[in-house]
Formats: structure tokens, sequence, C-alpha cells
């Protein structure tokens, strides 16, 4: 099962350019991947991880025992590009990067947390200095 996983994580990575699929991720031959990857999350939290294991999922790019921060930093990113490249910062809500990324919903998730007052000041600091942040959710403004 440990080299079923890894070699799953593995190929995910490589396709998608980072290795942290939703938990709801299933291979196309039917592995569960982000179920055998939380579980060995749980195992390394829990001290259940042999330190061979930890340094083989260590070793793989984008790998992160914390999801949180990374799902962030993802997003910001993601972003950040499609700023770049389309010079603004209201995807739609559907909009997904190549990559699979759905970046529309993750900035309707930061408008929403930030109007609860679930953002913290770092992360509001930074969408903020996006050119063109905005936290209107109107449609986005035609060239």
């Amino acid at each position: 099962m440990w080299d079923r996983g890894l070699t799953a994580l593995h190929t995910y990575q490589a396709e998608h350019g980072h290795a942290c699929p939703r938990t709801n991720h299933v291979t196309p031959d039917g592995f569960r991947l982000g179920g055998w990857i939380n579980a060995r999350r749980t195992d390394h939290a829990n001290n259940r991880l042999s330190a061979e294991r930890t340094t083989q999922l260590e070793a793989l790019p984008g790998w992160q025992w914390h999801t949180f921060d990374t799902r962030w930093d993802h997003g910001f990113q993601a972003l950040r590009a499609f700023q770049q490249h389309h010079g603004h910062t209201r995807p739609t809500t559907t909009h997904t990067t190549p990559h699979g990324f759905r970046l529309g919903r993750w900035v309707d998730a930061r408008r929403t947390a930030y109007k609860r007052g679930r953002l913290s000041p770092e992360r509001i600091t930074m969408l903020e200095a996006l050119p063109g942040w905005t936290w209107d959710a109107s449609p986005n403004p035609r060239p």
C-alpha cells in the first residue's frame, strides 16, 4: 500500500506541479490518493510514521505536512499569476488554472473570510498589495 501511494503521489506531483491533491482525489485507476495522504499526515502527527517514510515524503517537491498554509500559498501565487496575465484580480467563480486549481472559488472564499473577520491582517495586506485587488466580488472588468 505504501509503494502504491507513494508512486501515485509522485505521478500526481509530476502532472500538477504540487503534492497537495484534494482530500477526495482518486487516481484514474481508483486509488484514493487524497485519503492516503491524509492518513500519512495523521500518522506523522501521531509519531506513527517511520523516519524513512517521513524522508520519502519530504523529498517530494511541494510536499507539506500542513496543507492550510500550502493552499494559501498556492492560491495566492495563482492569483498573482492571473493578475499579471489578465490585469485584474477578479476571476470568475468557475475559473480553474491549467493545473486544476479552482482559483475563482479560492478568491471567493478569501472575500467571504474577510467579510466574516476570519482573514489574518497579514493575508489582508498581501491581497490588498496586489494591483487591482478589491473586496468587491462584482463581475470581471471588461478590457
